[in-house]
């Protein structure tokens, strides 16, 4: 029982419980569309039975719970501004539950004054049953680390549905990859600077896509917000650039960032990783140096 609490316990931190991650509200902003993913059910969720429950967290802050049809919305920034760059994020919730709030908020607006199109995805996330008591949130602390082997720092990998779901995820962001790069044009995107930014979990998913390698669904570079590989790394031939932000006090998480950086390094790949010895890094600490690098890759 201590050992599965443990793993509950650092489920919740590694992905994002705690924090307030994930997109801002759709109806926080103008976006110009929003659209189902796929034209019917989702392959491979087609017989999921529990409807999507939103419930309010915060003032401007709403968590999603059983995701099965996932949404992209768009949010394009002024054609004569635009720098034809694409990035499509992937909120966090421990793979269990999709976070809405006011930091992603910030993030858009802050890219899209930049000339920088931002897509959110609302991707799938664990089926359960909305009337089964739910584990407290708990704060930041200090853990015993993760032993992470080839990046995986997934602290549960033998979890049925949360294997199942992580797999989903991933095919949700391919696709998601995909319509983007079908409209680049009608959209004022350039098709070979698409990528994500992942927050917590979102960007194990980002790093799954990348790891995958499937022709025309790998992004030409990941960002990723506190969110480690969660499966092993196995790098492509030509490997994206990769952009990281962690806190010292993030525990496995910072770990798993750590190793990406170190694979990344030694395949002498382009990798960069931000450590704050602060929490609640939030507040535009990280934004402005990543336009720098972007810009140092040729991304915008």
């Amino acid at each position: 029982m201590a050992i599965k609490n443990f793993l509950q316990t650092l489920l919740q931190l590694l992905l994002g419980a705690g924090f307030c991650v994930g997109l801002c509200s759709p109806l926080a902003l103008a976006q110009q569309f929003t659209q189902r993913l796929y034209p019917g059910l989702a392959p491979g969720s087609e017989d999921w039975v529990f409807e999507e429950l939103v419930r309010n967290a915060d003032a401007g802050t709403s968590v999603y719970y059983n995701v099965r049809n996932p949404v992209l919305s768009a949010y394009l920034p002024d054609p004569e501004s635009s720098s034809a760059t694409a990035l499509i994020i992937l909120p966090g919730g421990a793979l269990r539950f999709l976070t809405i709030g006011q930091e992603t908020r910030e993030i858009i607006d802050f890219l899209n004054a930049r000339g920088i199109a931002v897509f959110l995805l609302k991707y799938r996330v664990l089926q359960e049953d909305p009337n089964a008591p739910r584990p407290p949130s708990i704060g930041p602390g200090r853990l015993p680390q993760l032993e992470i082997v080839n990046g995986n720092a997934n602290p549960m990998p033998d979890h049925e549905g949360l294997s199942r779901v992580l797999e989903l995820g991933i095919d949700d962001a391919q696709e998601a990859l995909r319509v983007i790069r079908a409209h680049a044009q009608e959209w004022n995107i350039d098709p070979n600077r698409v990528g994500f930014l992942g927050i917590s979990a979102g960007g194990g998913l980002a790093l799954g896509a990348l790891i995958e390698n499937k022709p025309g669904l790998t992004p030409d570079f990941v960002a990723s917000l506190f969110g480690p590989s969660l499966m092993d790394v196995v790098l492509p031939e030509e490997t994206p650039p990769l952009f990281m932000v962690t806190e010292t006090g993030h525990g496995p998480v910072t770990a798993g960032l750590i190793a990406l950086l170190q694979i990344w390094i030694e395949a002498g790949e382009a990798a960069e990783l931000l450590v704050f010895d602060v929490p609640r890094i939030w507040n535009g600490l990280w934004q402005d140096r990543f336009l720098q690098w972007m810009q140092e890759q040729d991304l915008r």
